[in-house]
């Protein structure tokens, strides 16, 4: 999945910077994966839509 991104993230299509590994983005009702997300990206979902 990463490499089909170019190692970019799945939102913002941006790698990381800092040289973190993505976080890996899921469904908490379903399971599903969704795709790798930066750091920032990641933070950014937690706090506009908490718990998806």
């Amino acid at each position: 999945m990463l490499t089909a991104q170019k190692g970019g993230c799945a939102m913002c299509g941006l790698t990381c910077q800092t040289g973190c590994r993505p976080a890996v983005d899921h469904c908490h009702v379903s399971g599903r994966v969704r795709g790798p997300l930066t750091e920032l990206t990641r933070e950014f979902l937690q706090v506009r839509w908490p718990f998806r």
